[in-house]
């Protein structure tokens, strides 16, 4: 409904005020209005947050993320490389997916995660990235390609996301697809963040995670999703960590419901 109309509606309301107003009028003024209203509330709520047009020099600058510039021209667009939840769990614009191998590092649930899937009282364990003294491991993850025009949005929204001690580096990483070799943003945690827990018994990261819980949900089912995501993008990809710790974890649970059902 135009505010002109609205107007017209308005206008025909006073002017006939002194005299005898058929309902018919009246209710279609009332009609008017509060659909005008409902249609501008509408509006408000639905209304998506606006980012500016910026250029990659000055998303460089206003996120501090050196190489952006570099890595956006060299790909067509920003690669993410994902090893953890975002191996399932993406949630941002992206145009393009790879499955990539990134080398010389391992994936380790040597994260503590006190907004996710723990508490500050509870921790719960995720993983993050260590270097490969031996220089021969990998971890198999995928990559996103964002397009420029969503580069601010996504940095900012992974920013958030990734807050638990995680800071961003470029690395390269190799498309399983074909053998490119991308340049890739990568989030990764470790001894410099007072999140990051580190090594222990598997027996007792096994525990840690079965029993925490945290606004995600709890902690057993970060490991499940992820080590079924990497099953279905890498099946013949070998990760004696975490496909070891899916068996303690899910023996707790067994045992769990067998001493509920007795």
């Amino acid at each position: 409904l135009s505010l002109s109309l609205l107007s017209f509606f308005a206008h025909t309301h006073a002017s006939t005020h002194s005299h005898s107003i058929t309902l018919t009028s009246r209710l279609l003024f009332h009609w008017c209005i509060t659909h005008f209203v409902a249609i501008q509330r509408s509006a408000t709520r639905t209304k998506a947050p606006q980012y500016p047009t910026m250029d990659l020099g000055d998303i460089e600058a206003r996120t501090g993320l050196t190489g952006l510039r570099e890595a956006v021209e060299q790909n067509g667009g920003l690669w993410v490389f994902g090893y953890g939840s975002l191996v399932w769990k993406v949630q941002f614009a992206h145009d393009r997916e790879e499955v990539c191998r990134l080398d010389g590092h391992v994936r380790r649930f040597w994260q503590g995660s006190e907004d996710h899937r723990g508490t500050p009282a509870k921790p719960g364990r995720v993983v993050t990235l260590s270097p490969d003294p031996s220089g021969t491991a990998s971890v198999v993850g995928k990559c996103y390609r964002v397009q420029p025009k969503d580069i601010l949005e996504v940095l900012e929204y992974l920013d958030f996301r990734e807050k638990g001690g995680y800071t961003s580096t470029f690395c390269d990483v190799t498309a399983l697809s074909d053998g490119r070799t991308l340049t890739a943003l990568v989030y990764i945690g470790g001894p410099q963040s007072a999140e990051y827990v580190g090594d222990a018994p598997l027996e007792q990261i096994a525990h840690q995670i079965f029993s925490c819980t945290g606004p995600s949900g709890p902690n057993r089912e970060y490991l499940f999703k992820l080590a079924n995501g990497m099953r279905t993008i890498a099946p013949n990809e070998p990760d004696e960590h975490l496909y070891t710790l899916e068996r303690m974890v899910k023996a707790l649970e067994a045992q769990a419901e067998k001493i509920v059902s007795t």
